[in-house]
């Protein structure tokens, strides 16, 4: 069922996780009113896109990308709900290519007879485009005649030529408009979001009652260690969001396991260069914290390199050399 724009979750997921604490401020002559619970719940839903480098609300954008010289080309954005436009610029004014809306399709969407006629193909769950024309095309700026020149289906070669015009995140379309979709997340994402909020929900509470470490009902009394009323409830929350040391919370879960080129990590573009005249000249892969060290074994030495990605680690090892027996006979 899709969410109200701009949410992630709704006042019902609210009202079911933080029923507690919504009771309390009722009693005390606080209540959080409906517009409040939804200004924090759209604060909490791209607070949740900023702490996971992920986009969940639909969002329509124009980028540009530079060419690659390949049929593939990854984009900043995933999923991705629809691609409006994508034009190959050879120039500030030379149009080389545009992709007609009709011979886009999507990965596991097409039949056999809708694939031989298109021109591009989207995955959408990894935001991945590949052109799927033949091996050599005739071309032309808007598709006029005559044809200019010969084109080998790839992302031509250039500076911030590719000019990309695509919705991404988690929704359906929007009935009325078929360009306009309408947030629907999956169980994790709103969760998550729900989590978010009912932490600002306690917030608030603690705000209401500032300095409030204990309270005596009759001869009952609770003490909240400093933390306030709903401090312990606050905590399990959090932990629930952003893990303990025996397991990962949701945030690393939907911030690492993303399925992204493993060249892209986390705040830094991996720039190759693509000197075609000189192969062996590469710009080197720079890894986030990439450290390497020399371990010294009997008749051998391992490379120990291990390799940083968004929330894992991986080691690789590799066998500097082989390690040399010597076997005599007993005398």
């Amino acid at each position: 069922m899709p969410l109200p724009e701009g949410q992630l979750c709704t006042m019902e997921d609210i009202q079911s996780v933080a029923a507690p604490v919504l009771a309390y401020l009722e009693n005390v002559g606080y209540p959080a009113t409906p517009d409040l619970i939804t200004t924090w719940i759209k604060n909490a839903s791209r607070q949740l896109e900023i702490e996971t480098n992920r986009q969940f609300l639909p969002t329509r954008a124009t980028e540009w990308y530079d060419g690659n010289d390949t049929q593939t080309l990854v984009l900043r954005r995933f999923p991705v709900l629809k691609v409006h436009h994508l034009r190959i610029w050879g120039g500030r004014h030379f149009l080389i290519w545009e992709f007609p809306p009709d011979k886009i399709i999507y990965e596991g969407e097409y039949t056999p007879e809708e694939y031989r006629n298109s021109e591009l193909v989207v995955r959408r769950e990894t935001g991945v485009l590949n052109i799927t024309l033949g091996l050599l095309e005739w071309f032309m700026p808007l598709r006029m005649q005559p044809p200019l020149f010969i084109w080998n289906r790839r992302f031509v070669l250039g500076r911030q030529n590719i000019e990309v015009d695509y919705t991404a995140g988690m929704g359906v379309p929007d009935p009325d408009d078929p360009d306009k979709f309408l947030p629907e997340p999956n169980h994790e994402v709103r969760y998550a979001a729900t989590l978010l909020t009912a932490i600002k929900v306690v917030d608030y509470a603690a705000g209401v009652n500032l300095g409030v470490v204990s309270r005596t009902l009759g001869e009952r009394t609770e003490n909240f260690g400093g933390q306030g009323i709903f401090g312990t409830l606050r905590q399990r929350w959090m932990d629930e969001l952003y893990g303990t040391p025996q397991r990962p919370g949701l945030i690393m879960r939907l911030k690492a396991l993303t399925p992204r080129s493993p060249t892209r990590l986390e705040g830094m573009e991996t720039n190759v260069s693509h000197d075609k005249r000189n192969p062996e000249r590469q710009s080197p892969t720079r890894l986030e914290g990439m450290e390497t060290c020399t371990v010294a074994a009997p008749a051998a030495t391992i490379l120990l390199s291990p390799t940083r990605l968004e929330g894992m680690e991986t080691l690789r090892l590799g066998l500097m050399a082989t390690p040399t027996v010597s076997v005599s006979d007993p005398p």
